[in-house]
């Protein structure tokens, strides 16, 4: 019997190969920049195209993202400093906004929460300019999507109007 050279088939075994590898390198829910790399060395010399060989992951990908957030959700304490590690790990592995937004989503809840319970709490304070600056500068610091960002802005001016009335 006779073998033939199949080049798809060649292709798709490496780049399930490259799955493997990526699920290997982020079974331990982190993917810093270094696996990163290590990914993209790997697949370079299997003679894979980088981008091509992610968008073949990205249901593995995306389930990752979830993990990612789900775990930094439940510890309900979220910091700005978690919001940009998954916004740029959301970069790094090339998922689309439309297929992150929906998992970040939970995220961002919770964050407006949290700052609404800060405008709230410093109700009695918004006519001072330093606690305005400070709540604004609270606001920025989480990269909102805009329409989460404006209704916290309007919401602490609205209680600053309430305080005024008083």
């Amino acid at each position: 019997m006779r073998f033939l050279f199949d080049p798809l088939r060649e292709k798709e075994q490496k780049l399930e190969r490259f799955r493997q590898s990526f699920r290997i390198l982020t079974s331990d829910g982190e993917y810093p920049p270094e696996r990163q790399n290590r990914l993209f060395h790997s697949c370079r010399k299997a003679g894979l195209d980088w981008d091509e060989a992610r968008q073949y992951v990205l249901p593995d990908a995306v389930s990752f993202l979830r993990t990612v957030v789900t775990k930094a959700v439940q510890d309900k304490s979220i910091t700005a400093e978690e919001v940009a590690n998954i916004r740029r790990l959301q970069k790094r592995l090339l998922i689309p906004e439309e297929l992150a937004h929906p998992i970040i989503e939970q995220f961002f809840d919770l964050i407006e929460r949290k700052l609404t319970a800060i405008i709230i709490d410093q109700a009695a304070y918004l006519g001072e300019a330093s606690v305005v600056y400070a709540l604004k500068s609270e606001i920025a610091k989480y990269d909102l999507p805009v329409p989460r960002a404006e209704r916290l802005v309007l919401q602490r001016e609205l209680r600053n109007e309430r305080k005024r009335g008083s």
